[in-house]
């Protein structure tokens, strides 16, 4: 399936999407037969992580980007989510937040990890 691992910027700046502007340090790639396929712009810490961007042009892409980051802290906070994401972060366990991104439109969606 797919292979995630930290990437670098210059790997995901030809996405459609790609803004250089988006918040987050880490990038995140997923690779499927050597190929970039999608990414994230996150921020993690020891037990939490903010998601501020994701992009994949592959089925199940955004899944395992998630599982994956779900297997390494115990929070994580999607930033920013456009109202069309908020049914993917659903999917995969995510509850709307009462935190506000401040930005018209879109929503911040929460994972916990249950003990």
């Amino acid at each position: 399936m797919f292979n995630i691992r930290f990437g670098e910027i210059q790997e995901v700046e030809d996405f459609q999407l790609f803004d250089s502007e988006n918040q987050g340090s880490d990038i995140v790639v997923a690779e499927l037969d050597g190929e970039i396929v999608g990414y994230m712009q996150m921020d993690e810490s020891a037990e939490d992580a903010v998601i501020y961007f994701m992009e994949s042009n592959k089925k199940g892409c955004g899944t395992a980007l998630i599982d994956w980051l779900k297997n390494r802290v115990s929070y994580i906070l999607a930033s920013n989510a456009v109202d069309t994401a908020v049914g993917f972060y659903d999917r995969v366990g995510f509850v709307k937040s009462n935190q506000s991104t401040g930005y018209y439109g879109q929503i911040c969606m929460e994972w916990i990890q249950e003990d």
